[in-house]
């Protein structure tokens, strides 16, 4: 006891308030530290849908570029008015489909279950289209990714 006393160290114990207020920071920082990790979260998976979307957009310019020797029909932007995608070698028309909704969207311009793709033509002559993935984020919101193409002949 007498240690104890020569080292200025008392022999009573924290008191309830001491403790509440360590218990109250500590809270806060693992609040934030969630928070942050869970924002860190939400971002990489944005990303991820982002890039993979992105693979899908230009797989759909890649199918694209092997269609004018094939099917000379796609330069008729008129037969087109929704658009189109590539599934395989098969052209797909969207006229009637909602790029924007999900319930009316043909399945075989549905990528992974998630991705809605489109091509339009820009009518700004007939070698020139817009590729577009539309999807929505795991917070509901929508998303989508587009690219022009040009058709070089």
């Amino acid at each position: 006891m007498q240690l104890r006393t020569r080292l200025g160290l008392s022999e009573r114990g924290d008191t309830i308030v001491e403790v509440l207020v360590v218990l109250a920071v500590l809270g806060m920082a693992l609040g934030i530290s969630y928070a942050t990790a869970n924002h860190s979260l939400l971002n990489a998976r944005q990303a991820q849908e982002h890039s993979e979307a992105l693979e899908f957009v230009q797989g759909q310019i890649e199918l694209l570029r092997t269609l004018p020797d094939n099917n000379p029909t796609i330069f008729d932007a008129a037969q087109h008015t929704n658009g189109f995608c590539m599934n395989g070698t098969n052209l797909v028309d969207l006229t009637g489909s909602n790029l924007y909704s999900q319930t009316s969207y043909p399945g075989a311009c549905v990528a992974n279950s998630l991705y809605d793709l489109s091509i339009k033509n820009t009518g700004d002559g007939f070698d020139t289209f817009t590729i577009m993935a539309v999807w929505y984020d795991l917070d509901g919101t929508q998303d989508n990714v587009s690219m022009n193409y040009r058709l070089h002949q």
